[in-house]
C-alpha cells in the first residue's frame, strides 16, 4: 500500500471548502477522498498548459437540492512530489447525459 503524502492547504483552500454547501456527509466523503489523493497523487493527470496543476474529482454526490454533483480538488506536488498542496475546491454540477 501507497504511504500517504501530507497534505497542506492553502488559505483558499480552506476558504473554498467552507463555501462548499449542503452536501450531506461531506465530512467523510472528503477524508476518503483526500487520503486516495494523499496515497496516489501522481496519478492525476496535469492540466493541459499547466506544469504543476492537476485537478482530481471526486465520485458522484447528491446535493441537499437533489442536483448530483462531483468535488474538484486543484493541488500541486511540491518538495519533489513528497508534499500535496491543496489549492482550490468547488462542486460542480455532474454531467449526467450518456
Amino acid at each position: 500500500m501507497a504511504t500517504p503524502r501530507p497534505l497542506v492547504h492553502s488559505e483558499w483552500f480552506d476558504h473554498a471548502l467552507a463555501q462548499l454547501g449542503d452536501l450531506p456527509n461531506i465530512e467523510e466523503v472528503l477524508a476518503e477522498e483526500l487520503y486516495r489523493l494523499a496515497c496516489f497523487p501522481d496519478l492525476v493527470l496535469l492540466v493541459p498548459g499547466c506544469r504543476r496543476l492537476r485537478v482530481y474529482q471526486t465520485r458522484e454526490l447528491l446535493r441537499g437540492d437533489g442536483h448530483v454533483v462531483r468535488i474538484l480538488i486543484y493541488f500541486a506536488l511540491r518538495d519533489r512530489g513528497r508534499t500535496v498542496e491543496l489549492q482550490h475546491i468547488e462542486a460542480v454540477e455532474a454531467d449526467m447525459g450518456g
